[in-house]
């Protein structure tokens, strides 16, 4: 996936995703850029419900509703 900042800067990312019962399950997890890499997110009921584990501090966050859109 290729991302183009608001300063025209192009940002690739590369990932590995999973998914299971016809995407009712998804995983995402990054391998590079370095800035991200073992960062995932874990999107299940159909993406309703979406964690995310951040490597630098060792957490999983829960992404809240309002923040979906």
């Amino acid at each position: 996936m290729t991302i183009t900042t608001t300063s025209s800067e192009e940002i690739s990312f590369i990932y590995d995703s999973y998914s299971k019962n016809n995407s009712e399950k998804n995983l995402i997890r990054y391998i590079k850029p370095k800035q991200v890499k073992r960062q995932a997110i874990l999107m299940l009921n159909y993406a309703e419900d979406i964690w995310i584990y951040f490597l630098r501090t060792k957490r999983v966050r829960k992404l809240a509703f309002h923040s979906k859109s």
